[in-house]
């Protein structure tokens, strides 16, 4: 029965997480393009008016991609207060609902643009929409799934293992993800896109009949049934939601650690959402004769930097299993030093970068540096994308009612960063590496910060 459970919770965690990874490379790929040439063709002498602004159509692009995180911002607490008070399980299933919208809305994007219809005030409508759907996705995933996760693991007596088996589920979303984007951008070019955005709502409606099922709800909310949603039982837990925030915030605000470790992880988050969506901004911009127009070039670029992130993960993988051999004593603070190693590396390279660009070196203006400099980040960033949900569960207790609510506070720090570095460098990420060198920075000056703090708290425990 023990192992039956085990694989349960394995087999909803790799599928949750493989079917994310692919169809967020399909919609990464199709919407990134989509977005950007239907703005084109809504341009009139070079910008493109609705609402009463006019704006070039690479801003309207960053003012859409920057309500994700706004929204991110305001639903991340109500979500994560929601799946302490109600089950993980619930605001999983809901995640994948407002997924299938998203993809749904992509879909009218792809009509819109094909026919240069309805005009540029409901194309731009339709983004900030997409975005709606996409941060709601988020924030019900963000803290409902690890905490899940971790406290099933807990659960069947295997939570030392749920390092390894949380970065083996991300590996899978970096493997998938680079199945979905290297489809997507096919997709875009051979004018199939719709096809591949059908199998991408069928692979997220799948999953959710899958986690819907078999996913077993976490012990603390068994008392709860699907009969009971439209019960007054259902109406208790939303009634005592306000003592979960109020406990989950009390947990967070009286632990350094947790501000330092929260603090660093946000901004590592935050900087990888800005390259993910500015490089090929950049790009455009600034290597305009290597890469003109999207093409089957783009292919290699999402496979490079992609690969070189699931390698990192990987290699993480192998790391865990040889410190979780070693005992549990040493696994928090390799783990800590491990992330500050991780962090240094992932900044270095868009630091180098930047410095060689605002210096007018001929390495600055090279296609080949920048690609090189991007490969080391998704490196490093494959293996800090796990190793952030590892450092932040070694310091919330296992037992912690609150798991989602403190993780989505979390959470809520990175999309404020997020925010502020697109509402206020909107049209200047392909302009300036100012706007990736400032977080790589910071996140520097944190990692250096939260070492000897997390060793001292890891003593003290």
């Amino acid at each position: 029965m023990v192992m039956s459970s085990l694989l349960r919770v394995r087999v909803c965690a790799y599928a949750a997480r493989s079917v994310s990874g692919f169809t967020d490379g399909i919609f990464f790929a199709c919407y990134f393009i989509l977005l950007h040439q239907g703005l084109e063709n809504f341009q009139i002498n070079g910008v493109v008016d609705a609402f009463g602004l006019s704006l070039k159509p690479m801003q309207w692009l960053g003012a859409i991609i920057a309500t994700f995180h706004i929204f991110t911002l305001i639903l991340e607490i109500p979500t994560g207060v929601f799946a302490d008070s109600l089950g993980r399980k619930f605001a999983v299933v809901i995640c994948r609902f407002w997924r299938v919208l998203f993809l749904l809305s992509l879909l009218v994007l792809a009509y819109i643009s094909d026919r240069g219809i309805l005009g540029p005030a409901v194309f731009i409508a339709v983004g900030f929409f997409r975005e709606f759907c996409h941060a709601t996705a988020n924030a019900f995933r963000s803290g409902s799934f690890v905490a899940w996760l971790v406290d099933s693991l807990e659960a069947e007596g295997e939570g030392a293992q749920r390092n390894v088996i949380l970065t083996t589920a991300n590996n899978f979303v970096r493997f998938f993800f680079v199945v979905g984007s290297v489809l997507g951008i096919y997709a875009v070019l051979e004018g199939w896109v719709h096809k591949v955005l059908g199998l991408a709502i069928l692979a997220e409606v799948v999953v959710a009949l899958l986690l819907f099922v078999w996913m077993q709800e976490n012990r603390q909310y068994s008392f709860l049934r699907v009969r009971d949603f439209f019960s007054r039982r259902f109406l208790e837990p939303i009634r005592k939601s306000h003592a979960v925030w109020r406990d989950g915030w009390k947990a967070f605000s009286v632990s350094p650690v947790l501000w330092i470790i929260f603090a660093t992880t946000a901004t590592f988050f935050a900087l990888s959402d800005v390259i993910a969506y500015g490089w090929p901004l950049f790009v455009k911009s600034h290597f305009p004769h290597n890469l003109e127009r999207f093409s089957a070039e783009w292919v290699g670029l999402f496979i490079s930097f992609n690969l070189a992130a699931f390698i990192g993960g990987y290699f993480l993988v192998k790391w865990l299993k040889y410190i979780d051999k070693r005992g549990g004593s040493t696994r928090g603070g390799t783990i800590v030093w491990m992330a500050l190693f991780a962090n240094t590396l992932v900044a270095l390279p868009i630091i180098l970068f930047g410095w060689l660009t605002m210096m007018k070196s001929e390495y600055g203006s090279s296609l080949s540096m920048f690609v090189l400099c991007l490969v080391v980040f998704h490196l490093c960033k494959g293996s800090l994308f796990s190793l952030a949900d590892c450092i932040r569960n070694e310091f919330v207790s296992p037992d912690t009612q609150e798991r989602s609510t403190i993780l989505s506070i979390g959470s809520m720090l990175e999309s404020l960063l997020g925010a502020f570095l697109y509402f206020f460098g909107v049209g200047k990420v392909a302009g300036s590496m100012v706007w990736w060198m400032l977080p790589a920075a910071i996140l520097v000056f944190l990692s250096i910060l939260q070492t000897p703090i997390a060793l001292r708290k890891l003593r003290t425990r």
